[in-house]
């Protein structure tokens, strides 16, 4: 039995499961979330106060909505 199970297990993946794990490490890390958290707010603040005229997104937002529910939708298989 190898006490190196971790390094014999790099050794059998694919290209794409070392993508896939990279990105799930990025996805659910903190920094990913404090990136995702300060572009979501920027966006939602440029479009609700500098662009309160003729917003590109008016309220309730349909569009935010529509980008953080397919984000959601991208990220959950593979963080899990």
């Amino acid at each position: 039995m190898s006490k190196l199970v971790h390094q014999d297990m790099e050794t059998q993946m694919t290209f794409g499961e070392r993508v896939a794990d990279k990105v799930a490490q990025f996805g659910g890390s903190w920094g990913f979330i404090s990136l995702f958290a300060a572009f979501s707010s920027s966006g939602w603040w440029w479009n609700a106060w500098v662009l309160a005229r003729h917003p590109f997104d008016p309220y309730p937002f349909i569009l935010l909505n529509l980008v953080l529910s397919t984000l959601a939708a991208l990220q959950a298989p593979v963080i899990h």
